[in-house]
């Protein structure tokens, strides 16, 4: 059970330029707590004024005897070692003990390699895996760590993590518990070190999940959930541009550069195409009927019922509350012209104080005390009839 915490208080030392974010893990396992903090150097901040900075956080934090991890994106290419300012940045970390762990590049373009996104880490911190994720949502590659708090944990090294799924239908954890009872748990058993009987625990148990539960890529792509506009078209082209991108992670030229770029730009303008045509085409289908009208627009935006406070209000007609009151409203408002026409008196008695007829001209009559008393049924009640009906 952890508990984590905002740690605002990091934020006085620096600058307007930078942006930081911390939180502070309460760690029952150790009597430490962890505090990770978040970076961020614009390139209009100086190397020296950022280094300065990171170097006040990191020193307040050793006062307190704090665990320290340090991640984000500090702009600084790590692997330049020409650059003495690149180099400010590692003398920093290594005077507070922290270690680098990513080494490969987070940032690819057709030119140029660099790693400008790192995580440091306390020396005596238990890291299980570090690497960097093939992933193109940004131009930046993500990167990851995982920290454990059992002390027999080995450290091993992650450069790509898989995408995993697990499925737990019945059938599926039927077969779980009959591997779960047939496998052999002797080495847990006869093993006297409480830690390593979890570990190993532990591994047979995932050996036993993935046989049983976990599902390939290949079935991920056939059952989860689609987006309704997500045709067969957009998977093919989605495909291609997640193998060119690998392509050009494992030989950045301009040619492989390009042909990602190109295949980008396609998939996301067919599926643009496709996701307007969907909504174009069920809104056509249902422009007489208001109330699905709004809901689809409602589900387009992502809006929530549970978000809106309308749900407690009701539409009432002639103290009767009205079930559909989309289109009771809109049948309002289109025959409400003629609802008040019926209401005015047709005469011809102005003719007779009419002398001599005049063009372009208008006459109006004296207003009966029925006219005036006219309410609309949807119209709420106001002070003002009373002001009339006292006039009258």
């Amino acid at each position: 059970m952890y508990n984590v915490k905002a740690r605002h208080d990091l934020n006085d030392s620096l600058t307007t330029t930078l942006e930081i974010f911390a939180i502070e893990i309460a760690n029952e396992a150790q009597s430490k707590n962890i505090v990770v903090v978040v970076a961020y150097r614009p390139p209009s901040c100086s190397v020296g004024t950022f280094c300065e900075s990171i170097d006040d956080v990191l020193t307040r934090l050793n006062e307190k005897n704090k665990h320290i991890v340090v991640t984000g994106d500090f702009n600084i290419n790590l692997t330049d070692d020409i650059n003495s300012n690149n180099n400010q940045l590692q003398q920093i970390m290594d005077l507070h003990g922290l270690c680098k762990l990513i080494n490969l590049p987070t940032r690819i373009t057709a030119n140029k390699q660099s790693v400008i996104d790192n995580i440091f880490v306390d020396g005596s911190l238990n890291v299980c895996l570090q690497g960097v994720l093939a992933c193109d949502l940004s131009d930046h590659l993500p990167v990851l760590t995982q920290i454990s708090f059992s002390k027999q944990v080995k450290k091993e090294k992650l450069i790509v993590v898989p995408s995993t799924k697990f499925l737990f239908s019945s059938n599926r954890i039927s077969n779980l518990n009959k591997r779960l009872c047939e496998i052999d748990w002797t080495d847990v058993y006869d093993c006297w070190d409480v830690e390593m009987a979890w570990v190993k625990f532990v591994e047979l148990f995932k050996c036993c999940m993935i046989k049983c539960c976990q599902v390939s890529n290949n079935k991920i792509n056939k059952i989860s959930k689609q987006k309704p506009w997500f045709n067969s078209e957009n998977k093919k082209i989605l495909k291609a541009k997640n193998r060119l991108f690998k392509k050009f992670l494992k030989n950045p030229n301009d040619e492989n550069n390009n042909n990602y770029k190109s295949a980008n730009k396609i998939y996301k303008k067919i599926k643009n195409n496709a996701k307007k045509q969907y909504f174009h085409n069920i809104l056509e289908n249902n422009k007489h009927d208001m109330k699905k009208s709004w809901k689809i627009m409602n589900d387009v935006l992502r809006r929530s019922n549970n978000d809106s406070k309308s749900n407690n209000i009701h539409l009432k007609r002639n103290g009767q509350i009205v079930n559909d009151p989309e289109n009771a409203l809109n049948d309002h408002f289109v025959s409400i012209a003629e609802k008040l026409n019926v209401n005015f008196v047709k005469t011809f008695e102005y003719k007779k104080s009419m002398k001599n007829s005049i063009q372009n001209s208008m006459f109006i009559s004296s207003v009966t005390t029925s006219e005036i008393n006219y309410q609309d049924p949807w119209a709420p009640s106001t002070e003002s009839n009373s002001f009339y009906q006292d006039a009258l």
